[in-house]
């Protein structure tokens, strides 16, 4: 085995047992029907084979955003704050005023917008978000009959942002803009769903602990080979 696989095995071992100093903060997938520490639109839909929080729609029934807070997080050295979760685009969305926001502490960090386009065979799907990764297009609405029938369907999207300055206390605002309601007498058109929200935190030790370790080996790696 050469010395740079040699590093990496040894980077690979220490990488696991400094992450132990990683804390799992929250976790939400709103499938017993709340949203546990949420303000704003709390609402949870429970679709056939899914349950989500939304729709975040502008217009709506409720309100269009949502906000989780998580508290008492000095005394920990926590350094870095990492926030995963899904995004579910629903229908007619077409670009523009129809995307998704997130902020953190009150400060936007991205918006996407999202712009329905023509698969081939005549489906749809939703493509334009540079901020998230596309996971999967549903034509059938997680197994919601539709009754806006030209344009089915709903796209998934997996973001994951890392923050590395924040307080004791922090605020994730979830905001779904679109041009036409979902809400409605006789029609359930444009709007955005969340779920399957993941907070994590790394203290100092861990990551400092890490980095020290690669200046290490890659100094020693460096005399081996001098």
């Amino acid at each position: 085995m050469n010395i740079w696989k040699k590093l990496t095995a040894v980077v690979a071992i220490a990488s696991f047992s400094l992450c132990t100093n990683a804390a799992f903060l929250y976790t939400e997938d709103f499938n017993d029907g709340v949203a546990d520490d949420f303000t704003g639109n709390t609402n949870v839909e429970s679709f056939p084979s899914q349950t989500f929080l939304g729709m975040l729609s502008t217009g709506s029934a409720s309100e269009n955003s949502a906000f989780l807070t998580i508290d008492g997080l000095s005394g920990f050295g926590y350094n870095l704050l990492t926030i995963s979760f899904d995004v579910y685009a629903f229908r007619s969305l077409d670009g523009g005023n129809d995307a998704f926001s997130l902020s953190f502490n009150g400060d936007n960090v991205f918006t996407d917008s999202f712009r329905l386009v023509k698969r081939a065979g005549g489906n749809n799907t939703h493509t334009g978000p540079t901020n998230g990764t596309f996971v999967s297009y549903d034509i059938n609405d997680f197994g919601f009959l539709p009754a806006y029938v030209n344009n089915p369907g709903v796209s998934i999207y997996r973001y994951t942002k890392t923050f590395t300055s924040f307080g004791d206390a922090v605020s994730f605002g979830f905001i779904g803009n679109t041009d036409q309601s979902w809400y409605g007498t006789n029609w359930r058109d444009e709007g955005f769903g969340l779920d399957n929200v993941r907070i994590t935190a790394v203290s100092a030790p861990a990551t400092l602990g890490l980095f020290g370790l690669s200046l290490m080996l890659l100094g020693f790696a460096k005399r081996r080979r001098a």
